[in-house]
């Protein structure tokens, strides 16, 4: 119902979590410096 009555808000949800969620990877490379190739070789 929500979604159907206001689907601008959930179009703006779906981007800020997506936006946030590659600031958040490109925060944890930049600081732990774990790319999947190095995590791939930690878990062999």
């Amino acid at each position: 119902e929500e979604l159907a009555a206001n689907p601008f808000r959930a179009l703006f949800f779906i981007v800020f979590m997506i936006l946030a969620c590659a600031l958040f990877s490109k925060t944890w490379i930049e600081v732990f410096g774990l790319y999947s190739r190095d995590v791939g070789k930690a878990v062999d």
